[in-house]
């Protein structure tokens, strides 16, 4: 799968960068187990509790990130709900902020002692009521937030909010990247479509509307593994496109795979790159056993070798007069070939930490585009609840009949594709 330039250019800065989209509507199909997110850092956890520690010391300074950050933006699900319950005792006027000026350099004067007292207390009594487990867990939270805070003369709390938001913008990722292995495996194409571009969908409207963020992704333990058709199918799936192809009796199919969708041997996506360049040539070439063959060997360095002559010659001796059945196989495996390949970089891109958020963003659309674009095109626009094998029964392609080159046509130097 070939990821294409960015849909949208995005911008640095936390706030505008990540913003936060309604929960899409939930995939019901499945994923890889050994695929899942990376637990938060270290770093992650002390800036969720520095954060905490220093709205509690002045719950005024909610209004400065109140706005962007959410509760479940907190990898600690215990931290979050410290936040909310925060929000809600400040909406209803119920915690005491000292004043800036007051609370600067002074963090254990008695007056400020008494508000982050009646602070944590009013926040342990919200959450003891909440969870139903009493005080005491509560208290031991609080006290450790408490402790976390750092002092009154660097409140940077909002640069804490930034790197909190960050984090969960990439643990969301890496959630979607673990659904995105799971959206190609319903054996149904229509079904992996269908999955393909509802991903697509929730992702993009997430990253390019209001609050330009990524969306909610489900918890990937609730997903089931996915694999792809047999192997032993796929291989000889392919070796029955291609001996097709050679005989003539489906050139359509030449534009719509390319090699990378050829996932059963190396050798015959090299194959089928020589047959897609023959094809491409000005005038199109012959494509027949001898001319693959001759092909391949020529760009053998270049794209390794391709299936032995004889193997292309008996290929096309003994090529059915269709392949639907073989199409629908290798258009399934080359799908769950692709989501893995998407997943990977979704990954890839999450975890890397030096890489700004808005360039993984636009990463992201870019991906998730990708494999939409190459799903449709593998599905061949196949009308909704309609197989491939359906619709290549209703409209058998026409033969298309290759000229031979002219005397000064070489089979060297040609653009490839």
């Amino acid at each position: 799968m070939t990821v294409p330039a960015p849909r949208v250019a995005g911008r640095a800065g936390p706030p505008a960068d990540v913003g936060h989209a309604p929960p899409p509507a939930p995939v019901t199909t499945g994923a890889r187990r050994d695929a899942v997110a990376s637990p938060p850092g270290g770093a992650t956890r002390l800036a969720e509790r520095a954060l905490l520690g220093a709205l509690l010391h002045r719950p005024a300074r909610l209004a400065d990130v109140q706005g962007w950050l959410r509760p479940h933006d907190f990898a600690d699900p215990e931290l979050g709900a410290v936040y909310s319950a925060m929000q809600d005792l400040h909406g209803r006027g119920l915690l005491q902020s000292v004043s800036e000026k007051a609370l600067v350099g002074n963090d254990f004067s008695p007056a400020t002692r008494n508000a982050v007292t009646r602070n944590i207390l009013a926040v342990r009594d919200v959450l003891a009521d909440r969870t139903g487990t009493g005080t005491a867990r509560q208290s031991r939270l609080m006290t450790e937030l408490y402790l976390a805070a750092p002092p009154s003369t660097t409140p940077h709390h909002a640069h804490y909010a930034e790197r909190v938001l960050e984090s969960s913008a990439r643990r969301q990722i890496e959630r979607w990247a673990v659904r995105t292995r799971s959206v190609a495996g319903s054996g149904r194409i229509s079904g992996d479509l269908r999955a393909i571009q509802d991903l697509d969908r929730a992702l993009s409207n997430g990253i390019r509307g209001p609050g330009s963020g990524i969306p909610l992704a489900e918890d990937p333990a609730s997903l089931a593994p996915t694999v792809p058709p047999p192997a032993l199918l796929v291989d000889r799936a392919e070796k029955r496109l291609i001996g097709d192809v050679l005989a003539g009796k489906r050139p359509d199919l030449i534009t719509r795979f390319t090699p990378e969708d050829f996932t059963g041997s190396p050798a015959h996506a090299a194959t089928w790159r020589s047959i897609r360049a023959l094809a491409a040539a000005s005038p199109p070439e012959p494509v027949d056993p001898v001319t693959v063959a001759w092909e391949g060997e020529v760009h053998a360095d270049d794209h390794g070798q391709g299936l032995p002559p004889d193997e292309l010659m008996d290929l096309a001796r003994k090529s059915a007069p269709a392949s639907e059945n073989a199409v629908s196989i290798v258009v399934q495996a080359a799908l769950h070939h692709h989501a893995q390949q998407a997943s990977d970089a979704l990954q890839s891109a999450a975890r890397d930490r030096k890489r700004p958020l808005h360039e993984v963003r636009q990463t992201v659309d870019a991906v998730s585009a990708a494999l939409r674009t190459t799903a449709e095109r593998l599905a061949g626009a196949v009308p909704e609840g309609q197989s491939v094998i359906r619709r290549t029964l209703d409209g058998p392609p026409a033969v298309r009949n290759h000229p031979a080159p002219g005397a000064d046509v070489s089979s060297r130097g040609r653009a490839r594709r």
